[in-house]
């Protein structure tokens, strides 16, 4: 997205009314910076990835964030 880096996006999804709460995001980076995944969280992301991502690593964490928002028997 033009002009926002991934922050922002986090920032806005998590303070639009109409979906904060019920949207999941799992962040995918080649950053490797230290606090990331601290910053990403406290930001809102439910869970975050590093790349390169290994599918079955992708597969794992979807699971589970799905699980932990409720959709456990959806996926089962």
């Amino acid at each position: 997205m033009p002009g926002m880096d991934g922050f922002e996006v986090l920032r806005r999804l998590r303070t639009r009314v109409d979906f904060k709460s019920d949207l999941l995001v799992i962040v995918l980076t080649a950053d490797t910076a230290v606090d990331l995944r601290a910053q990403c969280l406290e930001l809102g992301a439910n869970e975050m990835l590093f790349k390169p991502v290994a599918m079955d690593a992708l597969g794992d964490v979807i699971v589970r964030v799905l699980a932990s928002a409720g959709w456990g028997g959806v996926i089962e």
